[in-house]
């Protein structure tokens, strides 16, 4: 099994639909499971738009957005200390899953930001903000995720 760590701002989304109040791109959300399907992967959401849920309101949310609540299952700590990059909260979470990083696992991240450790950042599918995740962007992540 690998690991997606998904954003959503950026990714299922981009300024458009935001502008139009779309916060949500079904499209997006239909390639991610795609995505999921495709290289046995998993989603851990690393948003902030995990903030003041429960994996299970999350998984619902995603269900109907159009990705298959099995595909989530977890979520980033949340780390409120003023020096904190969403780096951290990835690397605090396989601590918390040492399971993870098993021999038949492996990760991206997929993010409109780049507030990762440097070897974080060779596991980023960076997206434009201007487009969301988009079909360049799959193909890096099923490259990453098959290599």
């Amino acid at each position: 099994m690998n690991i997606i760590f998904l954003d959503i701002d950026g990714v299922l989304n981009n300024h458009h639909s935001l502008a139009d109040h779309v916060y949500i791109i079904t499209e997006k959300c239909k390639m991610i499971e795609r995505l999921c399907k495709e290289t046995n992967s998993k989603i851990v959401i690393s948003s902030t738009w995990r903030i003041g849920e429960t994996l299970k309101s999350l998984q619902n949310f995603f269900w109907r957005v159009g990705i298959d609540s099995k595909y989530i299952i977890s979520v980033t700590p949340i780390d409120n200390s003023p020096d904190s990059i969403r780096g951290d909260e990835i690397t605090q979470w396989f601590e918390l899953h040492p399971e993870s990083l098993g021999f038949s696992s492996d990760y991206i991240i997929i993010d409109d930001d780049v507030d990762f450790h440097d070897h974080q950042l060779l596991r980023l599918i960076r997206t434009n903000m201007h487009t969301g995740f988009c079909w360049d962007d799959y193909d890096k992540a099923v490259a990453l995720l098959k290599k």
